[in-house]
């Protein structure tokens, strides 16, 4: 199933984009919370993370901004920082 058009800078799968969201703020958060890496080359991925930690953490940051830009009626802000 295709999640992201490369042509159109688009993603067709709602749902995908806020797992890749997710994926995102994981591996911005640092301190080795999350770890990617290849179980066969070209094929298949695994993650391994400190979700205890460094997660909840991170997690709880990313939430926050969102329910301030929620409570600001911030759509804009909002967008952006999700876009990213």
């Amino acid at each position: 199933m295709k999640s992201y058009e490369l042509t159109f800078k688009k993603w067709l799968q709602p749902h995908v984009q806020a797992r890749c969201v997710l994926l995102r703020v994981c591996i911005e958060a640092g301190e080795d919370f999350v770890t990617v890496f290849e179980t066969e080359s070209g094929k298949n991925l695994r993650l391994r993370s400190k979700i205890k930690t460094t997660g909840r953490k991170a997690i709880g940051v990313l939430l926050k901004k969102f329910q301030y830009h929620e409570r600001t009626a911030d759509v804009e802000a909002a967008q952006k920082m999700f876009d990213k």
